[in-house]
């Protein structure tokens, strides 16, 4: 799992094949308010955020060999509140809090059907310390804390049930930024340290009276985000390329290699004015490249993805903003002996305030 928070809402794996490993690309997809775009907007005034969002994912499997279809679907709600609070001329401080609640149910086009659903909840909090020099470089230290309470994916065959119960999580990483906010152009680089942990997951079925016991990956890879925002004739354009380092870590397949291949993701994000104080629309073009480097690490998120973000903010009357968001993703880079085809589509929607004080 994953994220900018993104890390941490992976979409449901589509099989209780063994645990493969978390790392939350569509979860950061959906989205275009990363870290490294975040810390763009902190600004200087004490301030205050509520948002809520809401996400539908729609993917399918196609084997080439049988023509068999799996369906995979799922539902995931995103609560948010943040503060931004000045402590003294040149030191702030922020903190936020998200809770993602989910639920995921697959299961193939055919009869008879093998049905796997899923619901969780998953929690972050992020505190971050912000210090401006005289020469106008800003210097951010974060601290993000998951924390994934326990929760079972169950699954339904004609001659078959059972499920796999995942452990709680809890763990803590760090993130480091350096930004020049003086000028014109804002520019900087933020980089994230990489969390490789394993959770405990007991399966067990109808056939078999003791459980299994199993390792699960949580793995966030390492992150070095580059990014800038620069005005035009018209609003602002923002670009972020970030470099994701996952190959050295995660879980590996019977040979020990890594299933995971080092990506990369592309966000082009043009801010349009719209004259009254400082509403704006803004639209923005995601992209993440292939990130599988082992046919069982191919899943909807290590497939190549596209995403189109619109929002508009409203600060003429209440500050307020509203967006909506569309995902893409089909893959037929698979692997001869894997044989299988990914689609992906994903629609979400947000609604939120912002009051500067």
């Amino acid at each position: 799992m994953h994220s900018r928070f993104a890390p941490v809402w992976a979409v449901a794996m589509l099989s209780l094949a063994s645990p493969l490993t978390a790392h939350a690309t569509v979860a950061d997809m959906l989205s275009d308010r990363t870290l490294a775009r975040q810390t763009l907007e902190v600004g200087n005034n004490r301030r205050v955020e509520l948002g809520q969002a809401l996400y539908l994912l729609d993917g399918s499997i196609r084997s080439q060999s049988t023509g068999h279809i799996t369906y995979d679907r799922s539902v995931h709600s995103l609560t948010r509140a943040a503060t931004l609070v000045p402590f003294q001329a040149g030191f702030r401080g922020k903190l936020l809090l998200e809770s993602l609640n989910s639920y995921s149910k697959s299961e193939g086009a055919e009869l008879p059907r093998r049905i796997v659903e899923s619901k969780k909840q998953e929690s972050q909090a992020r505190a971050e310390l912000i210090l401006s020099s005289a020469m106008g470089l800003e210097y951010l230290v974060g601290f993000q804390a998951f924390s994934y309470p326990a929760y079972t994916k169950a699954f339904q065959a004609p001659a078959l049930s059972g499920d796999d119960r995942y452990a709680a999580f809890q763990k803590l990483r760090n993130y480091f930024a350096i930004t020049q906010q003086a000028g014109a152009m804002q520019a900087g680089l933020l980089y994230e340290a990489p969390l490789d942990e394993t959770r405990t997951v007991e399966r067990s079925n109808s056939l078999e009276s003791t459980p299994t016991k199993l390792d699960d990956t949580v793995y966030f890879p390492a992150r070095l985000n580059l990014f800038a925002r620069t005005p035009l004739a018209l609003g602002h354009l923002y670009a972020e390329l970030s470099l994701i380092e996952a190959s050295g870590g995660g879980d590996r397949n019977s040979l020990q290699g890594t299933l995971l291949e080092d990506s990369f993701r592309l966000q082009l994000a043009w801010s349009l004015p719209l004259g009254a104080k400082e509403s704006s629309l803004e639209t923005a073009l995601i992209y993440q490249s292939m990130a599988y480097a082992d046919r069982q690490g191919v899943d909807f998120d290590t497939m190549p993805l596209t995403a189109v973000h619109s929002k508009l903010r409203w600060e003429a009357a209440l500050p307020v903003y509203a967006g909506l968001s569309y995902l893409r993703g089909h893959d037929t880079q698979s692997f001869s002996e894997f044989n299988a085809s990914y689609q992906l589509w994903g629609l979400g929607a947000e609604l939120g305030t912002l009051w500067n004080f």
